[in-house]
């Protein structure tokens, strides 16, 4: 049997992939019976390639009108463009032509796939196509084009792709591979961080490091400042000359000096600073993000060939709107003469000053121990929702003096569980209240 190569397939059926062109490309062979190339943006496309004088908030603008989602987006241009999927340079693509021919590669795996995974429009759906039909899955870049400092080249224009692949990951149809551990400001949740030595006092980054001198014959030890005396070391405790190094004196070792505020330390502190919103923070209140790199698996597989994903990897609602459900709920019920729902609010009062005293990660630690200590206390059909500075407790059909009995076992089993002072205080709170607040915030 003969065999057919897909470029020959291409050229049989005249189905060569259509390769818009934005911008001015540089001189080469193109090998025209590859692919065809489309001038006019209106047209039907099938990739974006990105010439000189074209960036890519022009391609997403097409796409978006041309409802074309899984549509490869490479660049071709002298200078890179950010968030273009394949350009020369990158996983051995050596020339034009081989990014070229890389498009027209996805755009023909892309052709295979079941028109209603094509036709899509879940974005959780679509990026597990574009990572089915990218050689390189779903790959992280560093790219410091945007805040997480992080970027996934194949999910295009998906937005919050990893919060996608996250919820495709967990549903077992990716797999995922650890690419990078940064630290993000607590304020507007930024990678984008100047990591720098300071002083200890003032917290300014014009500090030096100096030797420290110790004269043997009078004990006397300070900074060598202090000892200097033109091109002599003389001590100022005892006014004698220092000239032989380890028989008059020794350098025992280095002190950090502040040029701001003077303050003299044994070793500078690290601090951060967004380069985003500004922001300054104590190395202790910076918290971290994990980042992956996703590849396919044989469950991903084989939801793409069913060309649907199954409803139970849609995201689980949020623990407000579960509590908001449940108390329209509860309180439903007791309008027809069932026992009532009871809430409990758990304020961990000291947590703002262990925050400020021991940083951000450890007063976190401490109140998702203390949110863990609570739920061993409770029945399997009570809900814990987590708050900043503490939780609320649903207890349904729960009378009164059930509940307030259950709010003492939740203040001593905290106290007992984490070690750190947190001044746990529950009370029972009024149902109708709360339903009216929470309804009052959507």
């Amino acid at each position: 049997m003969v065999k057919i190569s897909p470029l020959e397939q291409s050229v049989r059926s005249g189905c060569l992939p259509r390769l818009l062109i934005l911008g001015a490309l540089p001189p080469g062979d193109w090998h025209p019976l590859s692919w065809r190339l489309v001038l006019d943006p209106d047209a039907e496309f099938d990739a974006i390639v990105l010439g000189e004088g074209t960036g890519a908030d022009e391609a997403r603008t097409i796409v978006e009108r041309s409802r074309v989602p899984l549509a490869p987006i490479v660049d071709v241009s002298p200078t890179p463009v950010a968030h273009a999927e394949v350009r020369v340079g990158v996983a051995g693509l050596a020339s034009v032509g081989d990014v070229l021919a890389e498009a027209a590669e996805i755009v023909r795996r892309v052709e295979a796939l079941p028109e209603p995974v094509r036709r899509a429009s879940d974005p959780a759906l679509l990026l597990l196509a574009r990572c089915a039909t990218r050689k390189t899955g779903l790959a992280a870049v560093l790219s410091a084009a945007v805040p997480d400092l992080v970027h996934y080249p194949a999910a295009g224009h998906i937005t919050a792709p990893r919060r996608h692949a996250e919820r495709l990951a967990d549903a077992g149809l990716l797999a995922r591979t650890f690419f990078d551990r940064l630290h993000v400001c607590p304020r507007c949740r930024s990678a984008r961080l100047c990591v720098r030595e300071e002083c200890s006092a003032c917290r300014g980054a014009d500090i030096d490091e100096e030797p420290t001198v110790h004269h043997f014959a009078c004990a006397h030890m300070a900074l060598e400042r202090a000892f200097r005396s033109g091109d002599l070391l003389v001590c100022p405790k005892c006014r004698r000359s220092l000239r032989h190094f380890g028989v008059d004196y020794a350098k025992p070792g280095m002190a950090t000096v502040c040029n701001g505020c003077g303050h003299v330390d044994g070793e500078p502190v690290i601090g951060f600073r967004c380069v985003d919103c500004g922001a300054h923070h104590d190395a202790r209140a910076v918290s971290t993000c994990d980042w992956y790199s996703y590849a396919l698996t044989a469950a991903g597989e084989d939801a793409i060939a069913r060309g649907a994903l199954d409803p139970a990897i849609a995201p689980p609602p949020p623990a407000r709107e579960t509590l908001l459900f449940l108390l329209r709920q509860g309180l439903a019920l007791e309008g027809h003469g069932r026992r009532g729902p009871a809430l409990i609010e758990l304020a961990l009062q000291a947590l703002p000053a262990v925050a400020a005293g021991q940083g951000a990660r450890f007063a976190e630690r401490a109140r998702a121990l203390a949110v863990e200590a609570v739920r061993g206390e409770l029945r399997e059909i009570d809900l814990v929702v987590g708050r900043d500075n503490g939780a609320i407790i649903y207890l349904p059909e729960t009378a009164a003096d059930a509940a307030k009995a259950a709010a003492e076992r939740i203040v001593r089993r905290v106290r007992a569980v984490v070690a750190v002072e947190l001044d746990p205080d529950a009370r029972l709170v009024d149902p109708r209240v709360l339903l009216g607040d929470l309804e009052a915030a959507r």
